[in-house]
């Protein structure tokens, strides 16, 4: 029985250990869209009165009251911030929306990641309707050194209209990259990667930049921005692996 529980306590500490070692970066912030309680502000109030018309932008807490001809799949929950044809909405002419997550602190994170899901709904007719100035801007800027464009969704096309929106991976005002579908799906971003932009500091600021989705089925549907990264204020898993060794080395002498 000594032994058994022994061996109990060491498998524990090795699953354990396991978890950790594998984790996918520790979480500095999160904005899921579920509740009411927002990180973001945005240059434009939310306009949802004339979603049935498909005429809306803003946090879209109920699905429930979307057209039966907007379909998204995967969605991660039921909030989402979601945009179709602005300059359509009781509003007036509004065609560019800023959303803003501001003075985030990083000081005890490096290897700085971000991640997002993104969809777009197909018309009902079978064209995407992007048209060229159609984009979705995300920057980011690390203790106010100015702010970098890290991920892009832009027109497949600089000629044609009513296309499909694509990643654009060279930042040309080209999508030619994956395509946002109306599946939600995870992009992510190593800011390790992005030229320009440090990958650790003090102070994290987002901004997404809506634009020219001012047209019928132009759309947009953003969820879980998430920015994670390495918590420098915790012991790094190898002094965990330490730890747990030696705890459980000296409960197995202990038993014996």
């Amino acid at each position: 029985m000594r032994h058994f529980f022994s061996t109990s306590i060491a498998l524990l500490a090795f699953a354990f250990l396991t978890q950790v070692a594998f984790a996918q970066g520790d979480t500095v912030f999160l904005e899921d869209f579920e509740d009411s309680v927002v990180l973001y502000t945005t240059s434009e109030p939310d306009d949802l009165s004339d979603i049935a018309n498909s005429d809306y932008f803003g946090r879209i807490d109920d699905t429930s009251g979307l057209p039966t001809d907007i379909e998204y799949s995967n969605q991660q929950g039921n909030g989402f911030y979601g945009v179709q044809d602005t300059d359509g909405t009781p509003s007036g002419n509004i065609d560019q929306i800023t959303f803003e997550i501001l003075d985030i602190s990083i000081s005890n994170f490096e290897d700085l990641q971000f991640s997002v899901f993104l969809a777009e709904d197909t018309a009902n007719d079978g064209n995407e309707d992007w048209d060229v100035p159609s984009s979705v801007l995300f920057a980011a800027q690390i203790d106010g050194t100015g702010f970098f464009d890290f991920l892009a969704i832009e027109s497949s096309s600089n000629a044609a209209g009513n296309l499909e929106p694509r990643i654009d991976t060279d930042f040309d005002g080209i999508g030619d990259g994956d395509e946002i579908t109306d599946v939600f799906t995870e992009f992510t971003v190593d800011f390790g990667d992005v030229v320009g932009l440090a990958s650790e500091g003090t102070i994290f600021d987002l901004r997404i930049i809506i634009d020219s989705l001012d047209t019928g089925d132009e759309d947009i549907a953003i969820d879980s921005l998430r920015l994670f990264g390495t918590n420098t204020a915790v012991p790094e898993p190898s002094g965990i692996a330490l730890i747990l060794l030696v705890g459980a080395t000296t409960l197995l002498r202990r038993k014996r």
